[in-house]
């Protein structure tokens, strides 16, 4: 009996595995319902934690960029029902790191699965599941920790939902993220990448209409932009150009 019921589970895992690729051809479907109730399934499936659907979720991501609205807000459904719906904006923004952490560390994600989260945050925070006001100063608390990258991708993606939460913020993230601050990085690859990600997050606030009418925040935006642009020439002129340059230079 118990190697039968062995058998049976081994099976189970078999025919899980084999639905991952059925599922990913239904993403794909023309078939508006057959994207939107494969939506729903892997849904279920990666919060039980099935290790299959991991990559099917992370083809979910991609759909909100479908010009079919129904498929569109499936796919931020279901972004919300992963990360956002029952949790406190502490755990909320944790899980959303931890997702960034996973997919950018793991190379599993490219620039389009990182174009398409910063999307679904501003979706769901447009739709009122995700409140800027409470989830902006978590990701600022962020900004000194191993996440900061992670938190600098969020919280450009929030700016866009609120951004006078994001001003009201900026002297703290200039404290942070500035030439004396405790945030920039260690090595010269982390200050590469946290300069390109703060220049993004900068473009958000200048981006803001009542950014223009405040000269604190454009003393901060000067300040942040000075030093990004003395990272770039210090760090070129050892002679040792990390990769990363070449993004941090675009951005800046």
């Amino acid at each position: 009996r118990m190697q039968d019921c062995y058998t049976q589970r081994l099976r189970f895992v078999e025919l899980l595995d084999n639905a991952e690729a059925r599922l990913r051809t239904l993403l794909t479907s023309k078939t508006v319902s057959d994207v939107t109730e494969a939506i729903g399934v892997v849904v279920e499936l990666r919060l039980r934690n099935v290790p299959a659907a991991t990559r099917a979720f992370d083809q979910v991501l991609g759909l909100v960029w479908s010009r079919t609205a129904q498929i569109k807000d499936a796919a931020v459904e279901a972004f919300s029902r992963m990360h956002v719906e029952g949790r406190t904006p502490s755990e909320a923004m944790k899980a959303l790191l931890e997702m960034y952490e996973h997919g950018c560390r793991g190379g599993s994600w490219t620039h389009t699965h990182l174009a398409s989260v910063q999307e679904l945050i501003r979706e769901v925070a447009e739709k009122g599941t995700l409140d800027p006001q409470e989830a902006i100063p978590e990701l600022v608390a962020a900004l000194q920790g191993p996440l900061c990258p992670m938190a600098l991708r969020a919280l450009t993606a929030l700016g866009a939902a609120s951004g006078a939460k994001l001003l009201t913020v900026l002297p703290h993230i200039a404290n942070l993220m500035g030439p004396d601050g405790t945030a920039r990085g260690a090595s010269a690859a982390d200050r590469l990448e946290r300069c390109m990600l703060l220049c993004h997050l900068l473009q958000r606030v200048q981006a803001y209409p009542q950014a223009a009418a405040c000269e604190e925040v454009w003393i901060h935006i000067w300040t942040l932009c000075q030093y990004s642009i003395h990272t770039l020439v210090s760090i070129f002129a050892t002679g040792s150009v990390p990769p990363q340059w070449f993004g941090a230079a675009q951005a800046t």
